[in-house]
C-alpha cells in the first residue's frame, strides 16, 4: 500500500467521524431537526423532534410538514421551497401539532442545502411556548397600563419622562411625544433641580411614597392629584414607577363636606342659643368670640388660676372687687359664689386659667377663660341647664349656681377652651338670697387635688 493510499484511508476514516459525531450531536441537540425535501416530506428527524410531536421517528419519516403543521398546506411549501432556494435561509413562526392534537408555537429557522446531490431543507424548530406566554402577559399588562384611568409614567433620575400612558396625555393635554421631551419639573411645581436629589434618595430609601401635589396642564390649569410614587431597578438602571390619579372630585367632596359640617354646626349653635336663650328667659347665652372681647380686652383685673390655693386667693379679690363697686354684701357673696364655680370648673377640666373681672356704667362682670377640651355639642344643653350636671362627678352644681347669681350670662366653649362671662347689673336688686345659695367653695383642695 502506497502512502497516498494510506492518505486517503485516513481521510475517508476522519469524515466518518465526523458525519458520525454530526449525526450524534443533530440527534442529540435540545431543538426539533426535520431535514425536508422538496416534497415536503421528512428525511431525517432527531429524538427532539419526536418528543416534541410525541411520534416515533419511523413515523416522522412516513410523514411531511402539512402533517405537522396545519398552516402549511401543499401549495404553501412549493412558494417557500422558490423563496427558501433563492435566498439560502430565513426565519418565521408558525406551529406544529402533536400526535394527539395539541398545538403549540414554534420558531422555525430553514436553511437550504445540496447533500449528495440532492436538494433538502435543514430546519431547526424551537418550541416558544413560554416566550409567547410571557409575550402575552407583557402585551396584556402594557394594554392595561395604557388604558387605566390614572396617569402612569417611567421617570429617570434626571427627572425625565420615558413613558407616559394614555391617561397621561388625556388628562394633562399633551402628546406622547411631547411628553417623552419633558420633565418633572414641568407638570409639578413641588420639584425643581434644586431638591429632585433629594426626593430621588428618600423614594430610594422608602421604595414607596405617597403624597398630594397639583400637577399642571398644557392650558396651565392646577390639578389636585394623589402621587404614588414606585422605586424599581429594571435591568440595572434606576426608574421611579409613577401613578398619578385625579382627585378633583375628592377635593370637591372634601369641600362640600366641610362646608356642610359647618352648616350643620352653625344651626345646631343657632337652635343650642336660641334654645338655651328661651329655657333661661334670656339669661345664657351661647355667643361668639368677639361677644366676649369687650369683658377681656377691658376688664380691669386680671387674676392666673393654676392650682387650689389660687383659686383662693381669685375669689378674694373677686370679692374685694365687688366690694369697691358698691354691690351690696348678700349680692356681692353670692355673686363671688357663682364665679367660684367657673373658676372651679377652669380646675378641674382646663387645669386653670385667667380670672377677668371690670366694670361699665351700669354692670359688674367676672369671666373665666380656660384652654380645656370645652363641653360637647351633644351634652352642653344638659351641662348648663341641668341642675348638679357634671362631665365629672365630683364637678358639683355648676352653671344652675351662676344662673341664679348672675343677670347674664356669655358662654363660649370648643376644643380650644371655655369662656364663660357672669355680669350683674348694678342698678338691679337680687332675688335670690345668700342664705339659700350652697358654698361650693368648701374643700376646693380636695376636688383639684
Amino acid at each position: 500500500m502506497d502512502d497516498h493510499s494510506g492518505d486517503r484511508d485516513r481521510e475517508s476514516a476522519r469524515a466518518e467521524e465526523a458525519l458520525l459525531l454530526t449525526q450524534f450531536a443533530a440527534d442529540h441537540a435540545p431543538d426539533a431537526i426535520y431535514w425536508i425535501d422538496e416534497n415536503a416530506q421528512f428525511v431525517y428527524v432527531n429524538q427532539a423532534a419526536c418528543q416534541s410531536l410525541d411520534y416515533s421517528r419511523d413515523e416522522l419519516l412516513r410523514m411531511g410538514v402539512p402533517d405537522i403543521d396545519p398552516t402549511w398546506p401543499k401549495d404553501k411549501w412549493d412558494s417557500m421551497w422558490e423563496d427558501l432556494k433563492e435566498k439560502g435561509s430565513y426565519t418565521f413562526e408558525t406551529v406544529h401539532q402533536t400526535k394527539q392534537g395539541r398545538i403549540f408555537p414554534v420558531e422555525i429557522r430553514a436553511n437550504f442545502i445540496e447533500y449528495h446531490g440532492k436538494s433538502l431543507d435543514c430546519a431547526y424548530a424551537r418550541d416558544i411556548s413560554e416566550r409567547k406566554a410571557a409575550e402575552e402577559t407583557l402585551r396584556f399588562t402594557q394594554y392595561a397600563v395604557d388604558n387605566i384611568s390614572d396617569i402612569a409614567t417611567w421617570i429617570t433620575p434626571d427627572a425625565r419622562f420615558i413613558y407616559a400612558n394614555k391617561a397621561a396625555t388625556e388628562l394633562l393635554g399633551y402628546t406622547r411625544d411631547e411628553l417623552l421631551n419633558m420633565t418633572v419639573f414641568d407638570i409639578n411645581s413641588r420639584f425643581n433641580p434644586e431638591n429632585w436629589s433629594a426626593h430621588w434618595d428618600e423614594v430610594r430609601e422608602k421604595r414607596v411614597m405617597t403624597f398630594e401635589a397639583p400637577v399642571r396642564t398644557k392650558s396651565g390649569d392646577l390639578i389636585p392629584a394623589e402621587v404614588r410614587v414606585n422605586f424599581v431597578v429594571f435591568e440595572g438602571k434606576e426608574y421611579h414607577y409613577t401613578f398619578l390619579r385625579d382627585i378633583s372630585e375628592r377635593k370637591c367632596a372634601e369641600t362640600d363636606r366641610l362646608a356642610f359640617e359647618r352648616r350643620l354646626d352653625e344651626h345646631k349653635h343657632k337652635f343650642y342659643r336660641e334654645t338655651i336663650l328661651s329655657v333661661t328667659d334670656g339669661k345664657l347665652d351661647i355667643c361668639e368670640p368677639a361677644d366676649l372681647l369687650h369683658y377681656i380686652r377691658d376688664a380691669q383685673a386680671r387674676i392666673d388660676v393654676r392650682q387650689a390655693s389660687d383659686a383662693a386667693e381669685a375669689r378674694g379679690q373677686v370679692a374685694g372687687f365687688c366690694h369697691l363697686l358698691g354691690l351690696p354684701d348678700d349680692e356681692a357673696c353670692a355673686f363671688v359664689i357663682g364665679a367660684g364655680e367657673a373658676i372651679t370648673n377652669a380646675l378641674k377640666h382646663g387645669s386653670g386659667g385667667r380670672v377677668y373681672a371690670g366694670k361699665s356704667d351700669n354692670e359688674v362682670w367676672v369671666g373665666v377663660k380656660d384652654k380645656g377640651p370645652g363641653i360637647e355639642s351633644l351634652i352642653l344643653p344638659r351641662a348648663v341647664l341641668r341642675k348638679g350636671f357634671s362631665t365629672k362627678p365630683s364637678l358639683g352644681l355648676g352653671y344652675s349656681i351662676m344662673l341664679d347669681v348672675a343677670d347674664r350670662i356669655l358662654l363660649r366653649t370648643s376644643e380650644r377652651g371655655t369662656t364663660v362671662v357672669l355680669i350683674k347689673s348694678l342698678h338691679e336688686e337680687t332675688h335670690t338670697p345668700f342664705e339659700a345659695l350652697p358654698d361650693t367653695w368648701e374643700g376646693i383642695p380636695d376636688l383639684v387635688g
